[in-house]
């Protein structure tokens, strides 16, 4: 007997066919689009890198500033043409294993040498994220720079970088708590981490040392300005306060 459910569904693959393979279907089609986009965007990058490379900021005819000018005029923004060029430098500079795209020879345009470096493009383009073609150029620290930094680390195959763009696209971390704790990743990466010290001597002074001192410190100056705190703050701790203290060792009480 067929549920409601699967009448509906009967129902609309009668009218519709098959509305989620149809669905899937556009989806890839966008999507290959968007790839083929993404590619063609690194290739106008690399362009203009190799014209950078030749002619500097000259705005001779034929020179770089130039084709910005000409590129303008087909409703794409300097910015937007820096952004390429920058996209298209990090992909480079990750094949050839350098820093700097100044590093990376540049061969004439046509040439075989250069169709290498085209083909490395494609590469990139295919596992590249599709939100490269809306950005622009950003100041490095604007909220835009920062998920550039952290999309181009998660494309480049860091695991932590990954993990901490899928928590900004929840509204988990914001980009500074994401960039934060990748590089704190990366950092320790392949390091043993130390259990933290919650109360030991220290053999020079003879003192208590570790966290709890400096909690103690800390509890101390707020209790010295109880009577300034906000009474809401000071209510909403009460029950807190009270749990800590029934933990307390007895040789503390």
């Amino acid at each position: 007997m067929k549920t409601a459910a699967s009448k509906s569904a009967a129902s609309i693959k009668s009218a519709y066919g098959d509305p989620i393979g149809e669905l899937l279907g556009l989806v890839d089609e966008v999507t290959g689009h968007l790839r083929r986009s993404c590619y063609g965007a690194l290739r106008v990058g690399l362009r203009l890198i190799a014209l950078h490379r030749a002619t500097g900021e000259s705005d001779a005819p034929g020179g770089f500033t130039a084709a910005l000018a000409a590129i303008e005029g087909r409703a794409v923004s300097s910015g937007t043409a820096y952004r390429w060029m920058n996209a298209a430098s990090a992909t480079l500079c990750r094949a050839h294993d350098e820093d700097d795209i100044a590093e990376v020879y540049m061969p004439p345009p046509g040439s075989q040498a250069w169709l290498a470096l085209e083909t490395v493009l494609l590469q990139a383009s295919e596992g590249m994220s599709l939100r490269r073609l809306s950005l622009g150029f950003q100041a490095p620290e604007t909220d835009i720079a920062r998920l550039d930094r952290l999309t181009t680390s998660a494309e480049a195959g860091d695991p932590a970088a990954d993990a901490m763009l899928q928590k900004v696209l929840t509204g988990e971390l914001t980009l500074a708590q994401a960039i934060r704790g990748a590089a704190g990743a990366t950092a320790t990466k392949g390091k043993d981490r130390r259990d933290p010290v919650y109360l030991d001597i220290d053999g020079t002074t003879g003192q208590p040392c570790g966290l709890m001192p400096k909690c103690l410190v800390t509890l101390a100056n707020t209790f010295s300005a109880w009577p300034d705190l906000d009474k809401t703050a000071r209510k909403a701790i009460r029950e807190s306060w009270k749990a800590l203290v029934a933990k307390l060792p007895k040789e503390l009480r």
